[in-house]
C-alpha cells in the first residue's frame, strides 16, 4: 500500500518536471522568433539643425553736438532822467481812471526851463495826488491851486489852498501830496534859507 502511494507520487513529480520544462524551452523558442522578425513601426530620423549666427549690431555713429551759440547780451534799460535834473517819485497805483496832475509854478522856477541859479529851490521829488473816488465815480473833474513855503531841508511848509474848482472836492487830496514833495532849498551866501511864496496848480483829470 505504501509502495503503491510512493510510486504514484513519483510518477506525479516526474510529469510535473517535464510539463514545466517543455513550457520552458517553447518560450524560448517563441522568443527567438519574435527577435529575428524585423520591427514594424516609424523611423525616427534625427536632423542637426546648424545654428546660424547672429548678426554682428550695427554700430550707429553719433552726431556731432551742435555748437554752442553765444546769446547776446540782454538789452540794458536806460532811466532817463526828469527835466531840470529833478528825480520824480513813481505815483502809487490806483484804481483806473488813473488821474493826471498837471502842476504849473509860479514864483518859482519851471519844470523843463532854463537851468536857473543855485539860488533857487529846484523840486526834487513830487507825489501824484489820489484821485477821489466820489469824484472818479462821478466823472467830476477839476483843479486846485496851493501856495507853500520850502524849508531850509527842503521840506514842503503851510500849504495853503488858494483857491479850487469845484470847492470841497479836490483840496484834501491836493495837500496831501504837497506835503510829501520834496525840494532842493534856496541857498543864499552857500547857507539854505526858506522860500516863501510858491504857488502851484494841479489839474485833476480822468482818462477817457
Amino acid at each position: 500500500m505504501i509502495f503503491a502511494r510512493y510510486l504514484l507520487s513519483t510518477a506525479m513529480a516526474l510529469g510535473v518536471t517535464f510539463g514545466v520544462f517543455y513550457g520552458m524551452q517553447s518560450l524560448v523558442v517563441q522568443t527567438d522568433a519574435a527577435l529575428d522578425k524585423p520591427q514594424s513601426g516609424g523611423v525616427i530620423d534625427f536632423v542637426r539643425v546648424k545654428r546660424e549666427s547672429l548678426p554682428e549690431p550695427k554700430k550707429r555713429e553719433l552726431p556731432d553736438k551742435p555748437r554752442s551759440v553765444d546769446e547776446p547780451p540782454p538789452p540794458q534799460m536806460q532811466m532817463k532822467s526828469s527835466e531840470g535834473g529833478a528825480a520824480v517819485a513813481a505815483a502809487m497805483a490806483i484804481q483806473a481812471p488813473t488821474p493826471k496832475a498837471e502842476v504849473k509854478l509860479r514864483g518859482g522856477p519851471k519844470l523843463g526851463a532854463a537851468p536857473v541859479s543855485d539860488s533857487s529851490a529846484i523840486p526834487l521829488v513830487r507825489i501824484n495826488p489820489q484821485y477821489p473816488r466820489s469824484a472818479r465815480q462821478a466823472r467830476i473833474e477839476g483843479w486846485v491851486k496851493v501856495r507853500f513855503d520850502v524849508g531850509p531841508t527842503g521840506k514842503v511848509e503851510n500849504p495853503v489852498v488858494l483857491d479850487a474848482q469845484p470847492k470841497g472836492v479836490f483840496e484834501s487830496a491836493a495837500l496831501a501830496a504837497f506835503r510829501r514833495w520834496k525840494y532842493r532849498p534856496k541857498v543864499v551866501s552857500g547857507q539854505p534859507v526858506v522860500q516863501r511864496g510858491q504857488v502851484t496848480k494841479i489839474l485833476f483829470k480822468l482818462d477817457d
